[in-house]
């Protein structure tokens, strides 16, 4: 299928926006941005609930989503990432733009990202993935890249516009060319959450394919519940709810024993997040449930264990109005099929898509238990 082009007839953008218990003025901002500057829009909703449902139906018969995927169920961000990368495919794109829900594109920000992709080019350079430094409005702070050194990890401290190799970019405004994730394969399904990005440009990486930043803010991003400031204002601490914490420490560990990461650059992480464990125990409200969290995060990360854990899975609180830890059991999910390609639903319990009719508002609730349906708007 033949998609249509951006401007310069050069590019043809999906943005892929994955959702779960939105806020849905915040949502509605990042779908209109990134509807207004993407040839197509994919929208997948981990875990839909009936209003989240109904809005998403809305936005979509007004043409502001293309394709829409529902799973009843969370399945994690690298799931529903390489759902995103299936449909860019079927429908000829070239690049994908990863965003969440509370990422609003500025107006410039996609023809930015291919304009820089097209400067390395002409360097003569292949990115694995092009991303911007973002802000969050609630704070005013403006996040800056790492690059590593061969020792130690440092800020990028550049002049506005620069363009440089990073260690790492957040999946979140990150424009990925098709070809690259050919290559490359998609990102890590088992990880659920939490360093599913950083594993993914360390693959790139490795294959040839470096990660380049933009030194400009093109994203506004709301990262965890807000930041607090650590004594004397050295760094700034994001905050996450415990259930999140846990997955930072197990993917950290897990993210370690891959072969393309090298020994001294766990080594130098590793220092930081026992900081950042520190830093949390200390200034986070909750000591009992966030060590809790790190304990479990460590030792499952020990034993190799990944995929989505039943005693720390996000569950929107009513009441509170914020994911809280919900306890149960273990909920093992397979790992990532080898073959570098993007990870399938196959490799989730032969899981399959059902279709579902354009023509009814609602949808077909005759699927499966836990199988996520998809529509598409008509002629899109």
């Amino acid at each position: 299928m033949d998609a249509p082009r951006s401007t310069d007839g050069t590019a043809a953008v999906l943005a892929i926006i994955v959702v779960f218990h939105p806020d849905l003025s915040r949502l509605s901002l990042a779908l209109d941005a990134a509807c207004a500057q993407c040839q197509r829009v994919c929208v997948v909703v981990n875990g839909a609930d009936p209003a989240t449902e109904k809005w998403l139906n809305d936005r979509q018969r007004r043409g502001s989503i293309h394709k829409l995927i529902l799973a009843p169920r969370n399945h994690g961000l690298g799931w529903a990432h390489n759902r995103g990368v299936e449909d860019a495919r079927a429908s000829g794109m070239s690049h994908v733009l990863l965003l969440d829900q509370d990422s609003v594109l500025d107006a410039d920000g996609v023809s930015r990202l291919l304009g820089a992709e097209r400067d390395l080019g002409r360097r003569g350079v292949r990115p694995g993935a092009v991303a911007a430094e973002f802000r969050d409005s609630r704070t005013a702070v403006r996040y800056s890249f790492l690059q590593w050194t061969g020792l130690r990890f440092r800020k990028v401290r550049r002049p506005e516009r620069d363009l440089l190799p990073v260690d790492h970019a957040i999946s979140s405004g990150s424009l990925i060319p098709l070809t690259v994730l050919e290559t490359v394969g998609g990102l890590r399904e088992d990880f659920f959450i939490d360093y599913v990005d950083v594993e993914w440009c360390h693959r790139a990486r490795h294959a040839g394919y470096p990660v380049y930043g933009l030194t400009m803010p093109l994203v506004d991003h709301q990262l965890g519940h807000g930041v607090r400031r650590l004594p004397c204002g050295i760094a700034l601490l994001p905050l996450h709810p415990a259930w999140r914490v846990y997955y930072i420490f197990r993917n950290a560990l897990l993210l370690y024993r891959a072969p393309h990461i090298p020994r001294m650059w766990a080594l130098q992480h590793f220092r930081r997040l026992c900081a950042k464990g520190f830093a949390i125990l200390v200034l986070c409200p909750g000591r009992r449930r966030y060590t809790r969290a790190i304990m479990d995060g460590m030792i499952d990360g020990l034993r190799g264990r990944s995929g989505a854990c039943g005693r720390f899975l996000p569950k929107v609180d009513p009441a509170m109005d914020s994911p809280t830890v919900n306890t149960g059991q273990w909920s093992r999910v397979s790992p990532p099929r080898s073959s570098g390609k993007a990870v399938g639903v196959s490799a989730q319990g032969g899981m399959q898509v059902a279709s579902r009719s354009s023509g009814s508002a609602s949808g077909d609730r005759s699927a499966p238990a836990g199988v996520p349906t998809s529509r598409e708007t008509p002629g899109r």
